[in-house]
């Protein structure tokens, strides 16, 4: 099994106020990281593994002052569903 849940939000408060290095940061940690890891876990996962991300209710149900964060739980929901179609067959 294996269990991803690393996490951050750089910044509170409305999303067009954010600097560009609080959102690479945020998408890095959120996003990135998460793609990266499992697909560099791939070899070391025996047929019938568990690959389990964690996300937020935020990524449905986004509050306006954490907008950003958000949008990186939302694409982690989206990624867990593409990644579960191309990988059902390992």
């Amino acid at each position: 099994m294996l269990v991803l849940n690393a996490a951050c939000s750089t910044h509170a408060g409305e999303q067009l106020d954010i600097g560009e290095q609080a959102y690479d940061k945020m998408w890095d940690l959120n996003v990135k990281s998460t793609f990266f890891t499992i697909k560099e876990s791939l070899p070391l996962l025996l047929k019938g593994s568990v690959v389990h991300v964690v996300s937020s209710v935020s990524g449905q149900n986004p509050s306006r002052f954490i907008g950003v964060y958000a949008m990186t739980k939302a694409a982690l929901e989206n990624m867990v569903k593409f990644l579960a179609e191309e990988l059902r067959s390992r």
